[in-house]
Protein backbone atom coordinates (compact mmCIF):
# COMPACT_ATOMS: atom_id res chain seq x y z
CA UNK A 1 0.00 0.00 0.00
CA UNK A 2 1.59 3.26 -1.15
CA UNK A 3 0.44 6.87 -0.99
CA UNK A 4 2.00 9.93 -2.63
CA UNK A 5 0.96 13.31 -1.30
CA UNK A 6 1.59 16.73 -2.83
CA UNK A 7 0.09 20.21 -2.49
CA UNK A 8 0.19 22.23 -5.70
CA UNK A 9 -1.74 21.64 -8.92
CA UNK A 10 1.29 22.80 -10.90
CA UNK A 11 3.20 19.72 -9.73
CA UNK A 12 3.32 17.09 -12.45
CA UNK A 13 3.45 13.41 -11.46
CA UNK A 14 3.72 10.74 -14.14
CA UNK A 15 3.54 7.15 -12.86
CA UNK A 16 4.54 4.35 -15.22
CA UNK A 17 3.37 1.24 -13.39
CA UNK A 18 4.66 -1.14 -16.05
CA UNK A 19 8.27 0.07 -15.91
CA UNK A 20 7.96 1.26 -12.29
CA UNK A 21 9.12 4.82 -13.02
CA UNK A 22 7.80 7.96 -11.33
CA UNK A 23 8.62 11.33 -12.92
CA UNK A 24 8.11 14.41 -10.76
CA UNK A 25 8.26 17.97 -12.10
CA UNK A 26 7.84 20.72 -9.53
CA UNK A 27 7.32 24.44 -10.09
CA UNK A 28 6.60 25.71 -6.55
CA UNK A 29 9.57 25.99 -4.17
CA UNK A 30 7.23 25.22 -1.24
CA UNK A 31 6.18 21.87 -2.68
CA UNK A 32 6.99 18.79 -0.60
CA UNK A 33 6.37 15.33 -2.03
CA UNK A 34 5.55 12.82 0.72
CA UNK A 35 5.63 9.07 0.16
CA UNK A 36 4.20 6.70 2.78
CA UNK A 37 4.43 3.06 1.83
CA UNK A 38 4.52 -0.34 3.54
CA UNK A 39 6.09 -1.85 0.42
CA UNK A 40 7.82 0.48 -2.04
CA UNK A 41 9.98 -1.84 -4.14
CA UNK A 42 11.94 -1.60 -7.41
CA UNK A 43 10.88 1.95 -8.35
CA UNK A 44 12.89 4.67 -10.07
CA UNK A 45 12.00 8.25 -9.11
CA UNK A 46 13.13 11.20 -11.26
CA UNK A 47 12.68 14.65 -9.71
CA UNK A 48 13.32 18.09 -11.16
CA UNK A 49 12.47 21.63 -10.12
CA UNK A 50 11.54 23.33 -13.37
CA UNK A 51 11.35 26.84 -11.95
CA UNK A 52 13.72 28.89 -14.09
CA UNK A 53 14.11 31.42 -11.25
CA UNK A 54 15.58 28.83 -8.91
CA UNK A 55 19.12 30.17 -9.35
CA UNK A 56 18.05 33.44 -7.73
CA UNK A 57 16.74 31.80 -4.55
CA UNK A 58 18.84 32.64 -1.51
CA UNK A 59 17.02 30.40 0.97
CA UNK A 60 14.01 28.18 1.32
CA UNK A 61 10.91 29.96 2.59
CA UNK A 62 10.15 27.13 5.05
CA UNK A 63 13.61 26.12 6.27
CA UNK A 64 12.53 24.94 9.72
CA UNK A 65 9.29 23.15 8.90
CA UNK A 66 8.49 19.45 8.56
CA UNK A 67 8.58 17.73 6.16
CA UNK A 68 11.81 19.27 4.99
CA UNK A 69 12.56 17.32 1.83
CA UNK A 70 11.59 17.90 -1.76
CA UNK A 71 10.99 14.13 -1.62
CA UNK A 72 10.15 12.61 1.77
CA UNK A 73 9.83 8.96 2.72
CA UNK A 74 7.87 8.81 5.96
CA UNK A 75 7.28 5.60 7.97
CA UNK A 76 8.04 3.55 4.87
CA UNK A 77 9.58 0.20 3.95
CA UNK A 78 11.59 0.38 0.74
CA UNK A 79 13.63 -2.02 -1.37
CA UNK A 80 15.85 -1.73 -4.46
CA UNK A 81 14.78 1.81 -5.35
CA UNK A 82 16.67 4.43 -7.35
CA UNK A 83 16.33 8.20 -7.06
CA UNK A 84 17.60 10.96 -9.34
CA UNK A 85 17.10 14.55 -8.18
CA UNK A 86 18.05 17.58 -10.23
CA UNK A 87 17.74 21.15 -8.92
CA UNK A 88 16.15 21.04 -5.46
CA UNK A 89 15.13 24.16 -3.54
CA UNK A 90 14.12 22.60 -0.21
CA UNK A 91 15.95 22.30 3.13
CA UNK A 92 16.66 18.69 2.04
CA UNK A 93 16.57 17.41 -1.51
CA UNK A 94 15.78 13.91 -0.18
CA UNK A 95 14.66 13.03 3.34
CA UNK A 96 14.04 9.66 5.01
CA UNK A 97 12.17 9.71 8.33
CA UNK A 98 11.46 6.58 10.38
CA UNK A 99 11.99 4.43 7.29
CA UNK A 100 13.69 1.09 6.65
CA UNK A 101 15.09 -0.76 3.68
CA UNK A 102 17.67 -0.78 0.92
CA UNK A 103 18.37 1.69 -1.87
CA UNK A 104 20.20 0.87 -5.06
CA UNK A 105 21.22 4.33 -6.24
CA UNK A 106 20.87 7.99 -5.22
CA UNK A 107 21.98 10.83 -7.51
CA UNK A 108 21.50 14.46 -6.46
CA UNK A 109 22.71 17.48 -8.43
CA UNK A 110 22.27 21.13 -7.43
CA UNK A 111 20.66 21.32 -4.01
CA UNK A 112 19.98 24.67 -2.35
CA UNK A 113 20.48 23.25 1.14
CA UNK A 114 21.21 19.65 2.22
CA UNK A 115 21.16 16.93 -0.41
CA UNK A 116 20.41 13.72 1.55
CA UNK A 117 19.10 13.61 5.12
CA UNK A 118 17.86 10.69 7.19
CA UNK A 119 16.45 10.56 10.72
CA UNK A 120 15.41 7.60 12.88
CA UNK A 121 15.93 5.27 9.92
CA UNK A 122 17.66 1.98 9.13
CA UNK A 123 18.98 2.11 5.58
CA UNK A 124 21.39 0.24 3.32
CA UNK A 125 22.46 2.28 0.29
CA UNK A 126 24.57 0.85 -2.50
CA UNK A 127 25.63 4.02 -4.36
CA UNK A 128 25.35 7.74 -3.65
CA UNK A 129 26.58 10.47 -5.99
CA UNK A 130 26.04 14.09 -4.99
CA UNK A 131 27.34 17.16 -6.79
CA UNK A 132 26.77 20.72 -5.56
CA UNK A 133 24.87 21.05 -2.30
CA UNK A 134 25.02 24.46 -0.64
CA UNK A 135 25.11 22.81 2.80
CA UNK A 136 25.58 19.14 3.77
CA UNK A 137 25.79 16.46 1.13
CA UNK A 138 24.79 13.65 3.52
CA UNK A 139 23.40 14.13 7.04
CA UNK A 140 22.45 11.07 9.12
CA UNK A 141 20.83 11.12 12.56
CA UNK A 142 19.47 8.71 15.15
CA UNK A 143 19.61 5.44 13.21
CA UNK A 144 21.82 2.84 11.56
CA UNK A 145 23.14 3.34 8.04
CA UNK A 146 25.28 1.24 5.73
CA UNK A 147 26.65 2.89 2.57
CA UNK A 148 28.66 0.93 0.07
CA UNK A 149 29.99 3.67 -2.22
CA UNK A 150 29.64 7.45 -1.92
CA UNK A 151 31.04 10.16 -4.19
CA UNK A 152 30.45 13.67 -2.84
CA UNK A 153 31.58 16.84 -4.57
CA UNK A 154 31.09 20.56 -3.98
CA UNK A 155 29.51 20.25 -0.55
CA UNK A 156 29.16 23.74 0.90
CA UNK A 157 29.37 22.47 4.47
CA UNK A 158 29.98 18.82 5.45
CA UNK A 159 30.42 15.94 3.05
CA UNK A 160 29.26 13.18 5.40
CA UNK A 161 27.82 13.97 8.81
CA UNK A 162 26.45 11.70 11.55
CA UNK A 163 24.75 13.03 14.67
CA UNK A 164 22.47 12.30 17.61
CA UNK A 165 23.20 8.59 18.19
CA UNK A 166 23.70 7.70 14.53
CA UNK A 167 25.83 4.74 13.47
CA UNK A 168 27.20 4.89 9.93
CA UNK A 169 29.35 2.36 8.09
CA UNK A 170 30.87 3.18 4.69
CA UNK A 171 32.93 0.92 2.43
CA UNK A 172 34.28 3.47 -0.06
CA UNK A 173 34.01 7.24 0.27
CA UNK A 174 35.36 9.93 -2.04
CA UNK A 175 34.83 13.56 -1.04
CA UNK A 176 36.15 16.44 -3.11
CA UNK A 177 36.04 20.24 -3.30
CA UNK A 178 34.10 20.64 -0.06
CA UNK A 179 34.35 22.61 3.17
CA UNK A 180 34.53 19.58 5.49
CA UNK A 181 34.85 15.90 4.62
CA UNK A 182 33.55 13.78 7.53
CA UNK A 183 32.03 14.87 10.86
CA UNK A 184 30.76 12.68 13.71
CA UNK A 185 29.06 14.44 16.60
CA UNK A 186 26.74 13.92 19.54
CA UNK A 187 27.30 10.26 20.49
CA UNK A 188 27.66 9.06 16.93
CA UNK A 189 30.01 6.65 15.21
CA UNK A 190 31.33 6.59 11.64
CA UNK A 191 33.43 3.71 10.31
CA UNK A 192 34.91 4.05 6.80
CA UNK A 193 36.93 1.36 5.10
CA UNK A 194 38.54 3.54 2.43
CA UNK A 195 38.37 7.35 2.34
CA UNK A 196 39.74 9.58 -0.40
CA UNK A 197 39.46 13.31 0.24
CA UNK A 198 40.74 16.12 -1.97
CA UNK A 199 40.56 19.91 -1.85
CA UNK A 200 38.94 20.20 1.59
CA UNK A 201 39.00 23.86 2.63
CA UNK A 202 38.32 23.57 6.39
CA UNK A 203 39.02 20.23 8.11
CA UNK A 204 38.91 16.66 6.84
CA UNK A 205 37.79 14.78 9.95
CA UNK A 206 35.95 16.09 12.99
CA UNK A 207 34.68 14.21 16.05
CA UNK A 208 33.11 16.14 18.88
CA UNK A 209 30.07 16.87 21.04
CA UNK A 210 27.88 19.71 19.81
CA UNK A 211 24.99 19.45 22.27
CA UNK A 212 25.21 19.18 26.05
CA UNK A 213 22.82 16.23 26.38
CA UNK A 214 25.09 13.98 24.27
CA UNK A 215 28.57 12.53 24.72
CA UNK A 216 31.58 12.31 22.43
CA UNK A 217 31.78 10.67 19.02
CA UNK A 218 34.18 8.67 16.91
CA UNK A 219 35.52 8.26 13.37
CA UNK A 220 37.48 5.22 12.27
CA UNK A 221 39.12 5.12 8.82
CA UNK A 222 40.97 1.93 7.86
CA UNK A 223 42.60 3.24 4.67
CA UNK A 224 42.79 7.03 4.51
CA UNK A 225 44.09 8.41 1.21
CA UNK A 226 44.05 12.20 1.31
CA UNK A 227 45.98 15.42 1.23
CA UNK A 228 45.07 16.35 4.80
CA UNK A 229 47.71 17.10 7.37
CA UNK A 230 47.31 16.58 11.13
CA UNK A 231 46.14 20.18 11.45
CA UNK A 232 43.00 19.26 9.49
CA UNK A 233 41.68 16.88 12.16
CA UNK A 234 39.41 18.24 14.91
CA UNK A 235 38.64 16.35 18.13
CA UNK A 236 37.71 17.20 21.68
CA UNK A 237 37.94 15.32 24.97
CA UNK A 238 35.75 12.22 24.92
CA UNK A 239 35.85 11.88 21.13
CA UNK A 240 38.44 10.20 18.93
CA UNK A 241 39.66 9.76 15.38
CA UNK A 242 41.31 6.44 14.56
CA UNK A 243 43.32 6.22 11.33
CA UNK A 244 44.43 2.59 11.16
CA UNK A 245 46.69 2.49 14.25
CA UNK A 246 46.97 6.24 14.63
CA UNK A 247 44.62 7.67 17.23
CA UNK A 248 44.11 11.38 17.86
CA UNK A 249 42.49 12.35 21.15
Amino acid sequence: NSNIFYQYSSTKIDINKKDKIIDLEVLESKERIIIISSKFNDWLINYSNINSLRKNFKKSLVKDTFPSGCINFLDSKISNIKLKIDTADCPDALHFFRSKGDIRDIVVKDSSYDALDADFSYLTIDKVKIDSANQECIGLKSGKYFLNSIFLKNCGDKGLSAGELAQASVVNARIEDSRMAVVSKDTSEIVIDELISKNISSFCLGAYKGKQNFTGSSITVNYPVNNCGENKFVTQKGSFINLKKWVLE
